[in-house]
């Protein structure tokens, strides 16, 4: 069977035909903020959920580095060819918008686009595509009080699982991961993804893509 030619496919630019819900980035950016109402439910619920925590972190990180690809996408095409009312979006010096550009622009708005990208790579490919941060090892840690942190580090994996779901609530759940120094750096992961979703309502907006 012959291979359809890159671009051909009517649907092309209508994504939301085959993704019920996700018509454009707008709604991507609304499921986003879903995802971000289940990472605080997983968090902060009654009972300690760590597979949602887990899980819908992941998501988070598939549905940022969607917004980005989506965002590139749509500023090129209205560069080259117009928006709805044929307006050609520009850079401040005057000059069209190149791929290169955009992804500057969305990394003044969301700093940590290139850690949510190789976190979403990894979780869709089962391999590993260093974009900004090599040797990235990502996972979503418990960190304690002093006190808690000290009788964790004497137990093993199996005691240490039981000692996480019995103090679930004390914990401040971040995502953690190796920089290009080879030092752990810890985030914490509620407030990341709190700043990546308000960057990206805020570039949006500046776009004239969200009301």
């Amino acid at each position: 069977m012959a291979r359809r030619r890159r671009g051909s496919h009517p649907w092309i630019r209508t994504p939301g035909v085959l993704v019920h819900g996700v018509r454009n980035i707008e709604d991507l950016w609304s499921k986003l903020a879903w995802e971000l109402d289940q990472f605080w439910t997983a968090r902060f619920g009654s009972k300690p959920d760590p597979e949602g925590l887990s899980y819908t972190a992941i998501n988070i990180c598939i549905t940022l580095d969607g917004l980005t690809d989506w965002f590139v996408k749509r500023l090129l095409h209205e560069s080259r060819h117009g928006d709805d009312d044929g307006v050609r979006p520009r850079q401040a010096s005057g000059e069209p918008w190149t791929e290169e550009t955009a992804l500057k622009m969305v990394a003044q708005h969301v700093p940590y686009h290139l850690l949510f990208r190789d976190v979403a790579n990894t979780a869709k490919h089962g391999l590993y595509r260093a974009s900004g941060i090599p040797n990235l090892h990502a996972k979503m840690v418990p960190r304690f009080q002093p006190v808690l942190e000290e009788k964790l580090d004497t137990m093993d994996d199996e005691q240490g699982a039981m000692f996480i779901l019995e103090h679930w609530q004390a914990a401040d759940w971040q995502l953690s991961y190796h920089g290009s120094g080879g030092d752990a750096v810890s985030l914490d992961a509620l407030k990341l993804f709190s700043d990546a979703k308000v960057g990206w309502d805020r570039l949006l907006r500046e776009q004239g893509w969200r009301s």
